[in-house]
C-alpha cells in the first residue's frame, strides 16, 4: 500500500481503507496458518447454524420443489 501511494494517488480515505483491510488479510492469513483445523471447525460450524434453518428450495429432493 506504502509502495503504490505515490503511483495510484489515492487519497487518504482510501488509504485508510486499504490499510484495514490489508491488516484483515494478513490477521486471517496468520489465523488459518496457526490453525490448520479452522477451516474444518468454520464449516461445522456452518453446517450446525444450517440445522436450525429451514431448507432452502434447492436443497429440497426435485420432487418436492416442483410443490407450490
Amino acid at each position: 500500500m506504502f509502495a503504490a501511494q505515490p503511483v495510484l494517488h489515492l487519497d487518504k480515505e482510501i488509504l485508510s481503507w486499504a490499510k484495514v483491510v490489508a491488516l484483515a488479510w494478513a490477521l486471517l492469513y496468520l489465523v488459518f496458518t496457526f490453525d490448520q483445523t479452522l477451516r474444518d471447525k468454520i464449516e461445522m460450524a456452518w453446517g450446525a447454524a444450517g440445522a436450525f434453518r429451514p431448507p432452502r428450495r434447492d436443497d429440497l429432493p426435485a420432487a418436492d420443489r416442483a410443490r407450490p
